[in-house]
């Protein structure tokens, strides 16, 4: 929960649970605890990244939910349906160039996107690239920071949000973690 509410610099954090060369070979273990992270009646959708194309992208979304489903139903007796625009449970599909993971994505939304972020206009860019510049910039706590030509102030915004250790996320968003049974009666501070 620390890096879902304090994270500035990620977009997705995931529970990961399978690896594989292709993802022909992608395999999940019935071993793995999926009760305690999945109810019997969900939706769900899987989001293919860093990999080129389109038609790729969907095809390997259409493999993996395939043999998530068989997992599901057949061996866990599951009752899972596919919900493309407002799914329970998005898995992730993401490729680093030699391998695919496959995981859980514990926010069901991107990280990247701030709830400050009002008053945007077409020179904006998100929380998390305003975190790099900061970073980038070698800003310590404690020192002093000059910003110019700040527009919408989000490199502003994020060295406060850094420097005071305050959470990046509102606290009342409803995160998809919310809705595993593990972690129901969980209260992030």
């Amino acid at each position: 929960l620390t890096l879902l509410y304090r994270g500035q610099s990620w977009s997705r954090v995931a529970i990961a649970f399978g690896d594989a060369k292709t993802v022909e070979a992608m395999e999940f273990a019935a071993a793995f605890p999926w009760q305690e992270f999945l109810p019997t009646q969900f939706s769900f959708k899987v989001e293919v990244d860093n990999v080129k194309g389109q038609e790729n992208r969907f095809d390997f979304a259409r493999i993996i939910a395939g043999k998530l489903f068989s997992l599901f139903e057949k061996e866990l007796k599951f009752k899972p349906t596919l919900d493309l625009k407002h799914p329970d449970f998005i898995f992730l599909l993401y490729f680093d160039g030699k391998k695919y993971y496959l995981g859980l994505d514990v926010a069901g939304q991107e990280l990247s996107s701030r709830s400050y972020r009002v008053f945007t206009n077409s020179a904006s860019y998100k929380g998390d690239f305003g975190y790099y510049f900061l970073r980038s910039s070698g800003f310590k706590v404690g020192e002093k920071l000059f910003l110019g030509f700040v527009k919408d102030g989000t490199v502003a915004i994020e060295a406060a949000l850094f420097a005071y250790a305050l959470p990046v996320q509102d606290l009342s968003t409803t995160f998809s973690y919310k809705r595993f049974p593990c972690c129901r009666d969980v209260t992030p501070r």
